[in-house]
């Protein structure tokens, strides 16, 4: 009798095992949660493992990925417009999923797009002999750093007022970064003895804007063409020319001086982000070889490393610190007039602005610290930076000493 009972318990608990492993049962309980519960990223948690799911139905794995595009965009993220182009690639052949999918995404770009044309007013700030080769807005808002071939200055945004950081550093100071933390300015310059990119680092106290060390070597075993800090300030993710034609995106441990991983590419590969949480890459890669109007940006799954097509004729400019905006330079048939594409994923709205000629490299651009503007460089002595309105597009002069990227 006893062993009857033990028996039929163990059935019972195995059955009741294998019923909540079921795809369709998964699928049931993500609904519940997009619909009925309102925890959107949880049902998003649910759909990912049945689309992971080899074994589960084909149909089935279709629906789950439109549903992960569905709760994306009621929370109003751009990763909706990824994964319903993930449901055309991979599940076309589920046609009525498929075509959903197909009406969604069109429905977004169709009511998104807003386009404004944009009237810049110049105000030079600083000028410099030799061109200036980086700046990046501080984490805490207080700073802007600028570099040189020659030094290293901050313009304190509180007083306007700008100081030299640091004078004679060998090495042309090239995309100039904060690291997230705050302590460190990074750039990449040039090694002249192997003609290789290396990441140097000057530690800095954010708070009062005061050297906390000596200059140091980062990364030294990657050519590195461009780079961004993770979140955790620890890792930054790269695009390198390591073998030339071949091209390479990666994620590089600074503190290990190691790479974590990395992707060959055939075609060269240019400005690199992480999004705002760390968890997914996005970068700018040609489709065709010798047309730079061919560039595209790609988005990479963190987890999966999965890579997918995000944008056509596009190179990414910048993710807003809080997630809230993507920025992107537009690449036409012309490059007389560039258009900077802003999506704001809270609103779901996609904005394009038409730019000023002199304004061909937007790609150097970077949000700032607070999401209300983006700093973008300029191609003449005449040129300066502009503010723009991320909300509805408009354009605003900076503040008399706040624009500070200029070519002379």
């Amino acid at each position: 009798m006893t062993e009857s009972k033990i028996f039929t318990l163990i059935i019972f608990i195995t059955a009741s095992a294998i019923l909540a492993q079921s795809p369709s049962l998964l699928f049931q309980q993500a609904l519940l949660k997009e619909n009925g519960e309102g925890d959107l990223k949880g049902a998003v948690a649910l759909y990912e493992k049945i689309v992971g799911d080899v074994a589960a139905e084909r149909g089935l794995r279709a629906k789950a990925q439109l549903h992960i595009g569905m709760c994306w965009e009621k929370m109003g993220k751009q990763e909706a417009i990824v994964a319903y182009q993930r449901v055309l690639e991979d599940y076309k052949d589920q046609q009525i999923i498929a075509q959903e999918a197909r009406d969604r995404l069109r429905l977004l770009k169709d009511q998104s797009m807003q386009i404004k044309t944009v009237k810049p007013i110049y105000n030079k700030i600083i000028e410099s002999d030799d061109r200036i080769w980086g700046a990046h807005h501080s984490p805490n808002g207080k700073w802007i750093a600028i570099g040189n071939e020659d030094q290293i200055w901050l313009l304190n945004k509180n007083t306007m007022a700008i100081d030299t950081l640091a004078r004679k550093i060998p090495q042309r100071k090239n995309k100039l970064k904060w690291r997230p933390d705050g302590n460190c300015i990074s750039f990449i310059s040039t090694n002249q003895a192997n003609n290789t990119n290396n990441l140097w680092g000057l530690p800095i106290n954010q708070e009062n804007g005061l050297l906390q060390g000596n200059l140091s070597l980062l990364v030294e075993d990657v050519d590195i063409y461009w780079y961004d800090w993770h979140p955790n300030r620890n890792e930054i993710c790269y695009t390198s020319r390591y073998n030339y034609p071949q091209w390479e995106i990666g994620i590089y441990s600074v503190d290990q001086k190691k790479k974590i991983w990395a992707s060959e590419k055939t075609m060269p590969v240019s400005k690199i982000d992480w999004s705002s949480d760390g968890k997914n890459l996005y970068y700018a890669m040609w489709d065709t070889m010798n047309n730079i109007n061919n560039y595209s940006t790609y988005y990479v799954d963190g987890k999966t490393k999965q890579e997918q097509k995000f944008s056509s004729g596009a190179v990414i400019v910048d993710i807003s610190p809080n997630g809230n905006f993507i920025a992107y330079q537009l690449l036409g048939e012309s490059d007389t007039n560039p258009i900077l594409r802003l999506f704001s994923s809270p609103k779901n709205k996609t904005i394009d602005i038409k730019i000023r000629s002199n304004m061909l490299r937007l790609f150097e651009g970077s949000f700032t610290s607070h999401e209300k503007g983006i700093i973008l460089p300029v191609a003449n002595e005449k040129s300066s930076i502009n503010k723009i309105n991320l909300l509805n597009g408009s354009k605003s002069p900076f503040k008399s000493g706040e624009a500070f990227y200029n070519s002379p």
